[in-house]
């Protein structure tokens, strides 16, 4: 049996203390699933006071040195479209509007490489309290994205269905 809690015990602590604000992590594609998350965050963050950073992952098709020596292609202008669609400017434009005009302090960032891996560097680097994914992804190894992170993550991963 525990002894009573005694008002010593449970007596604020003397030294200043600076309350560091939640800061949350949204990776983003610009897709509906991240979209959603995005709407999701949008209605539960302005009262909290925390910090939501935007995180783009550019995935690397190539090294532009593994194209030396190929033959030049034509790009259509449905490839052209695709590839604006997915540019981190216009990623974030989807997100913004899909977070609404009454946003938390918010920061953007873009990294580079595998998505998995990169938001699992940016949460170490960071120092995330919590991930936010949308759930619609492809498999690639018999794991969505969210469950990679999810067992990656150094911090909690919520996943919007």
């Amino acid at each position: 049996m525990r002894p009573p809690l005694s008002p010593r015990m449970c007596a604020p602590r003397r030294e200043k203390e600076t309350k560091k604000a939640f800061r949350i992590l949204l990776a983003t594609n610009g897709s509906e699933s991240a979209l959603k998350a995005a709407r999701y965050l949008a209605r539960i963050l302005p009262e909290s006071g925390a910090e939501l950073t935007l995180l783009c992952v550019i995935v690397p098709v190539c090294d532009s040195k593994d194209l030396a020596g190929l033959p030049v292609i034509e790009i259509s202008r449905e490839m052209v479209a695709r590839m604006e669609e997915r540019s981190p400017q216009t990623v974030f434009e989807k997100t913004l509007d899909a977070l609404g005009n009454n946003r938390p302090r918010l920061f953007c960032e873009i990294s580079q490489g595998r998505p998995a891996s990169a938001i699992c560097r940016a949460v170490e680097e960071g120092q995330f309290d919590l991930v936010v994914l949308g759930s619609g992804g492809k498999r690639r190894f018999g794991r969505t994205l969210a469950e990679t992170v999810r067992r990656q993550s150094s911090c909690p991963v919520l996943v919007i269905p």
